[in-house]
């Protein structure tokens, strides 16, 4: 279940941010000064091969797999990046959001579902 983390930095101006997390899931949603949503993230996959749906007023949807930095040569891990993925099974991750988002405030939840929603349409 989708939990929110209280103590979550706020560094860019202007936007609140809010942070919700779970094994499989995390849910990072901004709000702008006016108080509305401004972008969202949801990534996805966590335990498999994860993705992040990003989601802004200025450009859209966006959708990237997650390089995690692991280096499989028993390195140091780096800094985890986004890379280009162009195929998402919105519904899918709409079901899994909505199986985990029960603790979520229900505005965030609709939010995040009709934009979901928007991808499979």
């Amino acid at each position: 279940m989708l939990r929110e983390i209280e103590t979550v930095n706020d560094r860019e101006s202007g936007l609140r941010k809010r942070w919700f997390n779970d094994s499989s899931m995390d849910l990072i949603v901004w709000y702008g000064p006016e108080g509305g949503f401004s972008r969202f993230q949801l990534c996805y996959d966590k335990n498999l091969r994860e993705h992040a749906l990003s989601w802004s007023e200025a450009s859209g949807f966006s959708h990237s797999k997650v390089d995690d930095g692991e280096n499989a040569s028993g390195g140091h891990k780096e800094t985890p990046i986004l890379g280009p993925d162009g195929s998402i099974d919105a519904a899918k991750v709409s079901r899994s959001f909505r199986e985990l988002s029960s603790s979520v405030d229900a505005a965030v939840v609709s939010f995040v579902c009709t934009k979901l929603q928007s991808i499979q349409t």
